[in-house]
């Protein structure tokens, strides 16, 4: 449990600021395509650290090819982070790793579309 609260992109807040959000109680063990499902729909309504906090927790957990996957998709869910903290160089250079990262990750336990969408997101904050 974290000791201080986090607002929707990351950013530590006290505990009783409006922009305070709940953590996040994950499964310890996730199906890959569920957890980017998840994830997605958590970005999808403003909540980028949601997504990152799902991502981690899938680096952390998975088996071991899979791991530059996750890092990739973790480093990608930081970047839209910081591209909501208006972080435009943290943005980029996180968008940058996530996708050389990701280039180089076996990607076979998600489904090519949905990945792609991360991919198109990584794209637009690199342009």
């Amino acid at each position: 449990m974290a000791l201080r609260a986090r607002d929707r992109f990351g950013r530590w807040v006290d505990a009783g600021d409006a922009s305070a959000v709940a953590e996040l109680a994950l499964a310890p063990v996730m199906v890959p395509q569920d957890a980017l499902d998840l994830a997605a729909r958590w970005a999808a309504d403003g909540y980028p650290f949601y997504a990152h906090e799902i991502f981690e927790h899938m680096w952390r957990t998975c088996p071991v090819e899979q791991r530059l996957l996750w890092q990739g998709l973790a480093q990608a869910g930081a970047a839209l982070c910081h591209q909501g903290r208006a972080n435009t160089v943290g943005a980029r250079r996180l968008a940058a790793r996530a996708r050389q990262t990701l280039a180089e990750a076996a990607t076979d336990v998600l489904t090519p579309a949905s990945l792609a969408a991360y991919v198109a997101q990584l794209d637009a904050i690199s342009a």
